[in-house]
């Protein structure tokens, strides 16, 4: 058997951003920069995922 290497870059997802303070004006527009955040730090997880599924060949579980 031979074990594929998986770069270190695709071992580790960006953070989830911190929570922000809704206690202040355009609370909204906070809000709303800390969903888009939180959806890119789960979109880079999901992607290195997906590329290290790729290089050991499994498939996603369902």
């Amino acid at each position: 058997m031979v074990r594929p290497a998986v770069p270190a870059s695709l071992l580790t997802c960006a953070p989830a951003p911190v929570p922000p303070d809704l206690n202040v004006p355009r609370w909204d527009q906070v809000l709303a920069g800390y969903l888009l955040d939180l959806g890119a730090a789960g979109d880079d997880c999901r992607g290195k995922l997906a590329a290290v599924r790729g290089l050991v060949g499994a498939t996603p579980a369902r």
